[in-house]
């Protein structure tokens, strides 16, 4: 890294999305105009030419001028779309018509020479320039460059020559087209360039040689192996004037006439620079230790040979002869350097980038124009304040010094030195981009906005989302941040699968002026209308959540209003994922109530976590006022069916890996034993070894075919499972008084956001997770102890779910905090321990929820069966009973339950267990009315061994189900009609 750095005077991009090569750069004088400044002519690999004229009027000083010394619209004098690439620009007298400079452009198959003329304005930005070409040659071989210049002593015809893929130099006349001619033992082509002084042709060849070739042996010879036809040459064979060995493929060459009238040939190699007289004699030789892209080279004002090669590092070496000069760091990889004067300004570099950033740059450092400001002598002096301020200082000091080292990176590190704001375009617009959806999907445009407070380096900013969510151009680099930079990004719905997060993350790594690295982090959310669209509500589903509020329903249609839903789904509407699920809100007409039903469980996460939160924006909700709650029982059987089906999936996939290595090991096995039959002296036959190769090959591809498809499968089951835990998480945390530390704690331990990883999985980290939560929730006093087993799949989720419903229950008791039990190092011995029993009056044990609630999805046909003596309306608004609900909360809506009806589900087997299970569970609970704490023998044994004796039981009656089907929503069974 260079400890000096190019300054920048004058910068722009050439276009957008544009590619240039080491031809596309041209700083000549020319134009109409007499005038000595020289224009900067860019051509693009998309025919685009651009004439620039860099301003240096009004241009400011010191770091203090950036603003000013930016592009202006006026410095660019022309711009042209061609129909062809541009490969390389030329600048010279090529048209007899014409004394001006003219500018040749060449293309693959044509070569065109043009004029710029001028049109003068009544005012100074009335005038415009225009392209006028003058003629043109069609080419018959594909071009590579081309070179100029005064051939065979021409004095006022400038002639040209270009060079094709084959080899064949194809000489012109201005207008007239003079011969062609191959190279002798060419294979590809190479720098080139015509050297006055000795009227010869150097160019680099692929046998790593530098050869000249004279002109007149050109114009006289021909190659043996062609046959004269009518645009090559017959005459001797061509041999070269001289030849050089460098050794290396030649990067570059160009001449430079030195005061005394000696020509010098730079020649820039791959790991070398090579200084050669116009005679082929080595003049200098400089071994690189770097990488080099481009070089200049020129005479300076003592008369000497200098040298300006940029490193594929960014850096600009000067070198004066064989000796290093100066060393400045570029702003980037530049592909083209050239050295630009500007009237009194001289020595300027403009560098050019293969995107095509276009930089006007100088050496050296900036000169300061602070002047100290005059001694203020007038007045007298204040004593008394100076001594105020003397011992204000001085105290100061004081504390300073008693700080150690850690509180001074403490506050150093709290110290901001770049601002970042994430912004997201509102409208959404069509995608283009590659993806697997079916249907037409939106993209997102996203554009980050960083403004430097003080001068940082190593840049890096990157864009996070979650599949199958893709982020276009996720990352972003600056070398050095000085002013403020925006970045823009694209994020678009890539796969069909579910979406578990909406949040984009945005991360800022950089390195301070003192050399310490920063990190910021922004979270934004992104618009639902990236994944969703409005759609008609559906009225039966298999999945329901009733989502319980303290204000009064809003309307749909407004609460909603991004997605556009019709003005008349106020109180029932449909949204629909463009991966094809449905999700239909219905807003009660007569309680503060919001149920969503969908045919997949793992659709309402997404939906409903939109819902509250966007009915918490709405009227202010607070930690200690919270507005949503979730008075059901957890859907923990839908989470289960979840959990094991990625399981299955997850061990198909191993299976299927295993099934690739025995493919492969049989296929090497195989190709060992062919290449013995081959090394063998005395052939042998290979007994269809060949054939075998050949279809353990095939398998082998199917193999890889397969395991891809269940690669696709496992994700695809990873978000499902993403989005269900994540509800799970959302739904206790309504269902209880969470702080939001302990939320997080929470969903840290049960949410999970999939990794690329074979080695670990969620079911082992989860269960891990969840046991440690556990024995935390459980041991009352001390620092929990964490196992140090290692991690592996499991062979089934029995141990999983016993701990995680093992601590939801506790989580769900009064009393059982996460985050003091967590953060507990050591409990005094007199403090008092919260009772096991105390529980707010709508809480109820988990296993007691799971005999009220064993099936997983809800029948569509059936019967319900009311509670005698009390009618639906009365049931759902009837008074709470039992203690008084703790401060904060507000006391949740009470309702009275009903013991559920059994019913037997005829799509499973018939067999002995089922049977027994399905007797077993085809006894009802008793109800349970809140205000009311019966004691079970689970909770009995819980409070005696940690809950575990009932682990059997919430297996067979909580976890199976036993092949029993009950209501889903039997905690707010209230008629069909208050939602539709």
């Amino acid at each position: 890294m260079s400890l000096f750095k190019a300054r920048e005077w004058w910068s722009t991009a050439c276009g957008t999305d544009e590619t240039f090569d080491i031809g596309c750069m041209l700083v000549a004088c020319i134009g109409p105009e007499k005038q000595k400044d020289q224009r900067i002519v860019v051509g693009s690999h998309e025919g685009f030419i651009r004439v620039y004229q860099p301003n240096y009027d009004a241009r400011g000083d010191g770091d203090d001028a950036g603003a000013e010394n930016g592009f202006r619209p006026d410095d660019l004098l022309l711009e042209v779309q061609l129909e062809h690439p541009a490969l390389q620009l030329m600048a010279g007298k090529l048209a007899h018509s014409s004394t001006d400079t003219c500018l040749a452009v060449l293309m693959p198959f044509q070569v065109t020479v043009f004029t710029i003329s001028m049109a003068a304005g009544a005012v100074e930005h009335g005038t415009h320039y225009a392209l006028n070409p003058v003629y043109s040659h069609r080419l018959k071989r594909s071009a590579f460059n081309m070179f100029s210049g005064f051939f065979g002593g021409s004095k006022n015809k400038e002639l040209f020559s270009i060079q094709s893929l084959d080899g064949t130099l194809s000489f012109y006349e201005q207008e007239n087209y003079s011969f062609s001619r191959f190279l002798p033992g060419y294979l590809i082509p190479g720098p080139i360039l015509y050297v006055q002084k000795t009227d010869s042709v150097v160019t680099g060849t692929s046998s790593w040689t530098v050869e000249a070739y004279k002109y007149s042996s050109l114009a006289q010879g021909s190659d043996p192996n062609e046959k004269s036809s009518g645009d090559i040459g017959s005459g001797k064979r061509v041999y070269p004037d001289w030849t050089y060995n460098v050794g290396e493929v030649t990067l570059d060459i160009q001449q430079v006439t030195l005061p005394s009238g000696d020509v010098r040939l730079a020649v820039l190699a791959e790991h070398s620079l090579l200084i050669l007289k116009e005679a082929g004699q080595p003049v200098l030789f400089k071994r690189l230790d770097y990488h080099p892209a481009c070089l200049t080279t020129f005479v300076n004002d003592a008369g000497r040979l200098t040298t300006l090669v940029a490193s594929h590092t960014s850096v600009g070496h000067v070198y004066e002869g064989g000796t290093l000069r100066w060393a400045a760091q570029l702003p980037f990889i530049p592909v083209c350097v050239g050295r630009l004067r500007l009237r009194q300004l001289s020595g300027l570099l403009a560098l050019l980038s293969a995107g095509g950033q276009l930089v006007v740059a100088y050496l050296g450092t900036t000169p300061s124009l602070f002047v100290a400001p005059p001694v203020q002598t007038a007045g007298a002096l204040d004593y008394e304040a100076l001594d105020e301020e003397l011992a204000t200082l001085t105290a100061v000091i004081q504390r300073s010094q008693k700080q150690d080292e850690t509180g001074l990176a403490a506050a150093d590190a709290n110290r901001e030195d770049v601002q970042l704001v994430v912004q997201i375009h509102p409208v959404l617009d069509p995608c283009s981009l590659p993806t697997e959806v079916d249907q037409q999907v939106p993209c997102a445009s996203i554009r980050a906005l960083i403004t430097p407070l003080a001068p940082v380096q190593s840049v890096v900013l990157s864009f996070d989302v979650v599949s199958p969510l893709v982020v276009v151009k996720p990352s972003a680099g600056i070398e050095s941040l000085t002013t403020t930079t925006d970045i823009e990004a694209v994020v678009y719905l890539a796969q069909p699968h579910a979406v578990p997060s909406l949040e984009l993350e945005t991360v800022l790594s950089y390195l301070t002026s003192s050399g310490a690295p920063r990190v910021l982090r922004a979270v934004t959310r992104l618009p639902l209308a990236l994944v969703a669209r409005p759609a008609d509500p559906v009225k039966d589903a298999d999945h329901r959540v009733t989502v319980c509020t303290t204000r009064p329903s809003v309307n749909l249609a407004q609460l909603f209003s991004d997605l556009k839903l019709d003005a008349g789904m106020s109180s029932a509407a449909g949204i629909e994922y463009y991966t094809g699920c449905t999700v239909t809100i219905l807003a009660s007409k007569t309680s503060q109530r919001y149920r969503l039903q969908s045919d997949d469980f793992h659709a309402l996460w997404l939906v409903t976590e939109e819902l509250t939160r966007r009915i918490g924006a709405m009227y202010g909700e607070t930690a200690d006022e919270p507005i949503c709650s979730f008075v059901s029982s957890l859907p923990l059987q839908d989470v289960f069916s979840e959990v094991d089906a990625h399981l299955m999936w997850r061990q198909r996939r191993e299976q299927q890996l295993q099934q690739l290595e025995q493919r492969a090991s049989q296929f090497r096995a195989i190709q060992r034993r062919l290449l013995t039959k081959y090394k063998d002296m005395t052939p042998s036959p290979l007994t269809n070894m060949d054939q075998l190769l050949e279809e353990t090959y095939r398998r082998l591809m199917a193999q890889a075919d397969s395991l891809s498809e269940e690669d696709r499968r496992l994700e695809r089951s990873a978000a499902q499972l993403s989005c269900a835990l994540r509800l799970l998480a959302l739904l206790a945390r309504l269902s209880q008084t969470l702080t939001p530390e302990e939320a997080d704690l929470l969903t840290a331990a049960l949410c999970w956001r999939r990794v690329p990883s074979q080695e670990q999985g969620w079911h082992e980290t989860a269960d891990c997770a969840a046991g440690y939560l556990h024995r935390a929730l459980q041991q009352q006093t001390g620092r929990v102890a964490v196992s140090g087993a290692p991690l592996a799949m499991p062979d089934d989720t029995t141990k999983l779910k016993r701990h995680l419903a093992l601590l939801l229950e506790k989580v769900l008791k009064a009393g059982a905090r996460i985050g003091d039990s967590v953060n507990r190092t050591d409990a005094p011995a007199d403090e008092p321990v919260a009772d096991k029993d105390e529980r707010p009056p709508s809480v109820h044990p988990i296993s007691q929820m799971f005999t009220q609630r064993l099936g997983s999805a809800r029948p569509r046909s059936g019967t319900r069966r009311p509670v005698s003596g009390a009618s639906s309306s009365q049931r759902l608004h009837a008074p709470a009973t039992g203690p008084p609900v703790p401060s904060g909360r507000g006391p949740p809506p009470t309702v009275a339950v009903e013991p559920p009806t059994p019913q037997l589900d005829r799509s499973r087997p018939t067999s002995a267990d089922s049977v027994d299970a399905e007797s077993r569970g085809a006894t009802a609970p008793e109800p349970l009315v809140p205000g009311t704490q019966p004691e079970t023998a689970a909770e009995q044994r819980d409070k005696a061994d940690g809950a575990g004796g009932d682990v059997q039981h919430l297996h067979l009656h909580g976890l199976t189900g036993a092949g029993i089907e009950v209501p889903r929503d039997n905690l707010l069974d209230e008629p069909e009609e208050d939602f539709w």
